[in-house]
């Protein structure tokens, strides 16, 4: 999926899809992204979610959820402090998916479930990073907005969507799944 991505760029059907478009030349930190712009990032990802189709319930839903994730880098990246940073990019992101979703889906059900995965796509690895910190009730809180599996794989996806290696099981993941299963709020 990768490869057809830059493949519209490429034939120029891209222009067709102005939320993917903008994210050609949108520059990462290239210590978190030496894989380059926005788009290669989200081609790279793409081609890491499919290796895990296998596992996904509603695989149109995370596929979405992967190629979006990142759209609100376009107007969110600012170069601050000697580097790239995307502030808010996650909540940025939704009103561009909304908007290229509502053009090209027919099945309305898909909308709002991949708004809530690109808001959310940081939040299995900022709750990893503050583990010992994070309540019950913060896990529980995220289940009513998420579906916590899911959020897991598109995050996974946007980690491994670099030319760094990546490997399984994803800790932020494994750690995450623990904990909500252990609430009883893994899949609801």
């Amino acid at each position: 999926p990768g490869k057809g991505l830059l493949a519209l760029e490429q034939t120029g059907a891209l222009q067709h899809f102005p939320e993917l478009a903008c994210l050609r030349d949108v520059p990462q930190d290239p210590e978190w992204h030496p894989e380059g712009d926005v788009l290669i990032h989200t081609a790279l990802c793409l081609d890491a979610a499919v290796l895990r189709r296998n596992e996904m319930d509603d695989v149109w839903v995370e596929m979405l959820g992967v190629l979006c994730h990142d759209l609100g880098k376009a107007t969110h990246t600012v170069f601050e402090r000697n580097r790239w940073r995307c502030p808010a990019h996650d909540v940025g992101g939704v009103k561009p998916t909304k908007a290229l979703l509502e053009r090209m889906n027919g099945q309305s059900y898909v909308v709002p479930l991949v708004c809530d995965l690109v808001r959310e796509h940081l939040r299995p690895g900022q709750l990893y990073l503050e583990r010992d910190k994070v309540s019950d009730a913060a896990i529980r809180r995220l289940s009513t907005r998420v579906n916590i599996p899911a959020q897991c794989r598109v995050s996974f996806a946007d980690f491994a969507g670099r030319l760094k290696p990546f490997e399984l099981p994803w800790p932020p993941e494994v750690w995450l799944l623990e904990r909500a299963t252990s609430l009883g709020v893994e899949e609801e």
